[in-house]
C-alpha cells in the first residue's frame, strides 16, 4: 500500500513539476496598441471594383503596421541616397493588426485605383497567443488548410504508420486548432493514402510531401516522426519506468515545397507501463512541437502581410531572349516588385522567385494585363505562393 502510493506520489509530483516549469517558460510579454489612420490603393483591374478594393484595405492594412513600426525605429533609420532602407525593418517586426475598421473608400475610375482609408490597432508585440489577431492573420492569408502526417512508433514496435491516427498527430492538431487553424478530413487522408509514398515523404522528401497534400486539398502539410522507448533502469525505488519520447516535424507549403517551419521537441514520463507511458511521452512533445511549429508560421505570416513574401512564377514556352524582356517588364512596370531572383531556365522553362509586397493574385492579374510587345503571356494555374504562366508568341 506504502509502495503504490509513494508511486503515485512521485508520478504526481513529475506532471504538477513539469507543468508548473512550462507555464514560467511560456508567459507572455504584455503588449502595447497604438491606434493608427492610413490610406491604401488598389488598382481597377478590368473593371473589377471588388478585388481593388481588397487590395486598397490590404495596402492600408500594411502602411499601418509601417507607422506603428517606424515609430520604434526612427533613431535606427538608415538612409541611402536619400531612400528609406526599410525591408527588413519590416519583415522581422512584430508588428500586426488586432482591428481594423473602414473609415471610407471610393473608387477613382479615371485615375484606375481604389482608394480605402482605415483606422487599426495596431500591436507591437507578440500575437502567438491572441486568438483574434490569429484569426485575422489567418483570414489574409486565405484560410490555408493543414494536413499532418507523422510516423510514429512506441519502444521496438514496427511504423505506427497505419489508418488510424496516432497520438502526435492528435496532439499537434488540437494545438493548431485551438489557435484556429483549419484541418482537412484527416481520417480520410489516412484512409486512402499509400503508406510508401507516406514514409518518403517522412524521410525528407519535401516535393512528396507537397504532392500529398496538395492531393488532398492542404495548402500546408505537417510532416514527421515520433517515438518513445524506455530509457535508463528506471526510477530507484518503485517499479516506474523513464520513458523518453523524441519528436522532429516540419512545415511545407504544397505549391512551392518551401519549408515553413521546422523543429524537435522531446518530452519524459514516469510509468509502469511502456506503451502506455510512450502514448503520454509523444503526446507531451507533440504538444511543444505544435507549439514550435505555429510561433514559427505565425512570425513567417506575419511578416509576410506586414513586409513581403516570395511568389513563384513557373514560365513556360519562353526563350532567352522573351526571358530577359519579361523580367525587364516585371522589375519596372509590376506594383510591389521588389527583387527578382532566377532559379533556372531550360527546355523553354523558366523559374523566378518575386520578392513582393502584393499577393500572388494581385500579381497574376497585373501579368494578365500587361503588354510584353514581342508575345502574350496566359494565366494557366495559380495557388498563394505559386503563378504558373504559359507564353504565347
Amino acid at each position: 500500500m506504502i509502495k503504490i502510493f509513494f508511486q503515485t506520489f512521485v508520478v504526481s509530483f513529475f506532471l504538477f513539476t513539469s507543468s508548473s516549469y512550462s507555464q514560467q517558460m511560456h508567459r507572455e510579454p504584455a503588449e502595447t496598441i497604438t491606434s493608427i489612420t492610413s490610406e491604401g490603393a488598389g488598382a481597377i483591374i478590368k473593371g473589377d471594383l471588388a478585388i481593388a478594393k481588397d487590395n486598397a484595405i490590404n495596402d492600408a492594412l500594411r502602411k499601418a503596421v509601417e507607422q506603428a513600426v517606424g515609430t520604434l525605429v526612427q533613431s535606427q533609420t538608415l538612409v541611402d541616397k536619400y531612400q528609406l532602407i526599410s525591408d527588413e525593418i519590416y519583415t522581422k517586426s512584430q508588428g500586426y493588426i488586432k482591428k481594423y475598421v473602414i473609415l471610407s473608400e471610393s473608387p477613382d475610375i479615371n485615375q484606375g485605383i481604389y482608394k480605402a482609408t482605415i483606422k487599426a490597432d495596431v500591436s507591437i508585440g507578440d500575437i502567438k497567443n491572441d486568438l483574434n489577431a490569429i484569426g485575422l492573420l489567418l483570414e489574409r492569408k486565405n484560410k490555408p488548410r493543414m494536413m499532418v502526417i507523422m510516423d510514429e512508433k512506441i519502444g521496438s514496435a514496427e511504423s505506427g504508420f497505419s489508418a488510424g491516427l496516432s497520438e502526435s498527430e492528435i496532439a499537434i492538431i488540437q494545438k493548431f486548432t485551438e489557435k484556429g487553424f483549419n484541418f482537412v478530413d484527416q481520417a480520410t487522408v489516412r484512409k486512402n493514402i499509400e503508406r510508401n509514398k507516406a514514409l518518403q515523404a517522412i524521410a525528407g522528401d519535401n516535393s512528396s510531401a507537397a504532392a500529398i497534400g496538395l492531393e488532398y486539398g492542404a495548402e500546408v502539410v505537417i510532416i514527421g516522426n515520433a517515438a518513445a522507448k524506455i530509457a535508463g533502469k528506471g526510477i530507484q525505488g518503485t517499479e516506474l519506468k523513464s520513458i523518453h519520447a523524441s519528436l522532429t516535424a516540419r512545415a511545407v507549403k504544397t505549391d512551392t515545397g518551401e519549408i515553413l517551419a521546422t523543429a524537435s521537441e522531446k518530452g519524459v514520463i514516469a510509468h509502469l507501463d511502456e506503451t502506455a507511458g510512450g502514448s503520454f511521452a509523444i503526446k507531451k512533445a507533440g504538444e511543444k512541437i505544435a507549439s514550435s511549429l505555429i510561433n514559427q508560421i505565425i512570425d513567417k505570416w506575419s511578416g509576410e502581410i506586414s513586409g513581403q513574401s516570395t511568389v513563384q512564377l513557373i514560365i513556360t514556352g519562353i526563350n532567352f531572349v522573351n526571358l530577359n524582356k519579361f523580367k525587364s517588364v516585371i522589375q519596372t512596370q509590376v506594383r510591389g516588385v521588389q527583387k527578382l531572383h532566377q532559379r533556372s531556365f531550360a527546355a523553354g522553362v523558366a523559374v523566378i522567385d518575386v520578392e513582393t509586397r502584393t499577393s500572388a493574385q494581385a500579381m497574376a492579374e497585373e501579368l494578365a494585363m500587361k503588354n510584353f510587345e514581342i508575345f502574350k503571356v496566359e494565366i494557366i494555374g495559380l495557388s498563394a505562393n505559386k503563378i504558373d504562366i504559359k507564353v504565347i508568341p
